[in-house]
């Protein structure tokens, strides 16, 4: 349990939902029904406002169960406390509250304005009907777009603003780090890429296995960090405009206890009760606390 509450806030709290509840739908004590998103459901009386948030924490089955929670925590964590674009507590909070807001509303309309073309749209996930009692059975399972077709399945991708956003926001994390390791290179499967190339391969990757539908659906995830590059970098460094993406004080507060700490070499993340003294200052921090009280002292010999 050290390890865990030692780890990034917002890293270790969305890969903890996301296991949680990968694991009740795939275990088959939630529906996954119950969890995608849906635009009717969440206006209707009462709403179900969990559907905001739900979306974002549903893996894929199997052997993507794991590999999923590992993109999370490992492409999280890596922005949470080495990107230099997450400076103030709270910094990288509101960035997966801004490009979690992208993804939902891009793909709310990319699927609203095409939804008397049902055929054409894919999502990882469906789920299936017992026609005869008309309950979802609780699992979701990949399936081929072509099968939006098909009327014996509730496809979360053939319904009017149905969806799952966990790959699009781990995309648009790798999309994010890949931008802060411009220059680098990095091994995918066995070729060695830069990294500014990675999420295109791995929607390279998504649409020789999944199809087009999948590729879109993904790709809000680029196109919300993206947009957040462009909000908080490029057009104030660039276009000479503000940054209207900043962190509010009551967030800053909440997360000040969870500190990045600066140094020549990168960030490194600090809990909040340490002490700061004697520290946080890189390796030469060691020496500082011995000959800080010194004198200028005099060369040996002078006048």
């Amino acid at each position: 349990m050290d390890a865990f509450w030692s780890a990034p806030p917002v890293s270790r709290t969305l890969t903890a939902l996301t296991f949680v509840q990968s694991a009740l739908v795939y275990g088959g004590l939630l529906s996954g029904y119950r969890i995608i998103f849906s635009l009717d459901s969440i206006l209707k009386f009462p709403p179900e406002l969990w559907r905001l948030a739900t979306p974002f924490f549903l893996t894929g089955p199997q052997l993507n169960f794991l590999f999923d929670l590992y993109f999370i925590y490992t492409y999280a964590s890596a922005l949470e406390t080495g990107s230099p674009r997450f400076i103030l507590p709270g910094d990288f909070f509101v960035y997966v509250l801004f490009v979690g807001t992208v993804i939902m509303v891009s793909s709310s309309i990319r699927y609203a304005s095409s939804a008397t073309k049902a055929h054409a749209m894919s999502s990882h996930y469906t789920f299936e009907v017992d026609k005869k009692r008309n309950k979802e059975f609780a699992s979701p399972i990949y399936v081929n777009p072509r099968s939006c077709t098909n009327s014996t399945k509730l496809t979360a991708g053939c319904l009017l603003g149905r969806l799952i956003f966990t790959s699009a926001l781990i995309l648009a994390f790798i999309y994010t780090w890949a931008q802060d390791n411009r220059g680098r290179k990095v091994m995918f499967f066995v070729i060695q890429i830069p990294a500014e190339w990675l999420p295109f391969a791995m929607l390279a990757v998504t649409l020789v296995m999944h199809g087009w539908g999948s590729v879109m659906s993904q790709g809000t995830g680029i196109l919300a960090a993206h947009l957040y590059d462009f909000l908080t970098r490029i057009y104030p460094t660039f276009g000479g405009g503000r940054n209207y993406i900043t962190t509010p004080a009551f967030i800053q507060r909440i997360f000040d206890g969870h500190r990045a700490t600066s140094r020549t070499y990168g960030t490194a993340y600090r809990p909040g009760q340490q002490s700061t003294q004697g520290s946080s200052s890189g390796w030469s921090s060691s020496f500082g606390s011995s000959w800080s009280s010194r004198g200028p002292g005099r060369r040996l010999g002078g006048d």
